[in-house]
């Protein structure tokens, strides 16, 4: 992976990270900076989904390996995967499986579109905490 590459994908964990804060201000959300040294998913969101966050420069969806990434960090973390990515000038889209057994996949067309599916949870269960190794 290139500098250029791991920067864009910094700055996209920061873009996502903010947007979702904004959204949910009580909460506290973390980047985990040990995913590059000894893997793990970018964060843990409702202390139910191993996120994975991707930026690309162009596309019409997102690629296979991608989804395939979130599912094996979700495995390890034995929670469930969701991918939050985003084409350049285009909005964010997000991806999550509801069961481990299946990883059916159920698409977000909009980040807006995740947090209303998600706004009728209590606080607690919208706690979201940093992933640490």
């Amino acid at each position: 992976m290139t500098a250029k590459s791991r920067t864009k994908g910094a700055v996209g964990e920061r873009e996502i990270i903010y947007i979702l804060q904004q959204h949910f201000p009580h909460e506290h959300i973390e980047r985990n900076f040990a995913q590059a040294a000894r893997g793990g998913c970018d964060f843990v969101l409702f202390n139910q989904f191993a996120c994975e966050v991707k930026r690309y420069q162009k596309g019409k969806s997102f690629l296979t390996a991608w989804w395939d990434q979130a599912c094996d960090q979700a495995i390890r973390a034995k929670l469930l995967p969701a991918l939050f990515y985003r084409f350049d000038r285009q909005p964010w889209r997000v991806v999550i499986a509801r069961n481990l057994q299946t990883f059916e996949q159920h698409k977000f067309d909009s980040v807006d579109d995740f947090v209303k599916a998600h706004q009728g949870r209590t606080r607690s269960a919208l706690r979201v905490v940093a992933t640490t190794d």
